[in-house]
């Protein structure tokens, strides 16, 4: 048992592991007093020896006596505490969101307490393939600069959204112009168009130049291809 104790310690401090293999040994120490005529008390004080400095190895408990103190139970209770708090206050909003049946709320609390409320405490919660989750005890800066990464890059997928989304107003918005009036406002710039609205003169009057002119009828086919598609569109609609 010990042998199994000391490998779950050294894997990267498995806790339920420990617990498991100390639960274990109290249940057999039990039997053992309940049903042995003469328990000999050196086993089972050296059982209680060895439950007491794997609990100090946990932080669980800091004086010399065997088993808890009233001191290690008040510290016990205020580590305890803020992770408490953090699960009431969880069960309260998730219990109002239930009533209200809001599924979306409900996730976002989720997310929430991984997130931002345990990091705060020093405990990582983390999703496994499987939908369960496992939760490990963490340095609380490391915890909050990865959930700070995690937010900026989320930030930053939001805002590429969001300008994607702005671009393809702005282009059906454009699409919506004929290509015989895309020019005819720029008076800025031009002074004569033909049939088409295609200009054939700058602003001072002079003739524009052919390699302009193409690349103006260029520009003009464009803007007629996507008007033509969104009216079409629009018709479909």
């Amino acid at each position: 048992m010990k042998q199994a104790v000391h490998k779950a310690l050294c894997d990267n401090f498995n806790t339920p592991a420990v617990m498991l293999q100390l639960a274990d040994l109290v249940r057999k120490s039990n039997i053992y007093l309940s049903t042995s005529p003469k328990p000999r008390a050196y086993i089972v004080r050296s059982v209680a020896n060895y439950i007491t400095s794997i609990f100090k190895v946990f932080g669980l408990i800091d004086s010399s006596a065997i088993g808890y103190t009233g001191a290690a139970e008040a510290n016990g209770e205020s580590i305890l505490a803020p992770v408490l708090d953090a699960l009431t206050e969880f069960r309260t909003q998730v219990r109002q969101a239930a009533i209200k049946k809001d599924i979306s709320k409900l996730l976002e609390l989720c997310d929430s307490i991984r997130d931002d409320v345990l990091p705060q405490l020093g405990l990582r919660l983390s999703d496994k393939p499987d939908g369960t989750a496992m939760w490990k005890l963490d340095d609380k800066e490391t915890l909050l600069k990865e959930v700070a990464a995690k937010k900026e890059i989320e930030r930053a997928k939001n805002e590429a959204k969001e300008l994607k989304k702005k671009k393809e107003q702005e282009k059906m918005e454009q699409a919506k112009l004929p290509a015989e009036k895309m020019f005819l406002n720029q008076t800025d710039k031009y002074s004569q168009f033909d049939n088409k609205g295609i200009p054939t003169h700058d602003k001072e009057g002079a003739p524009i130049s052919k390699n302009a002119q193409k690349k103006l009828a260029k520009e003009w086919e464009q803007q007629k291809k996507m008007n033509d598609q969104y009216s079409k569109s629009s018709n479909s609609n």
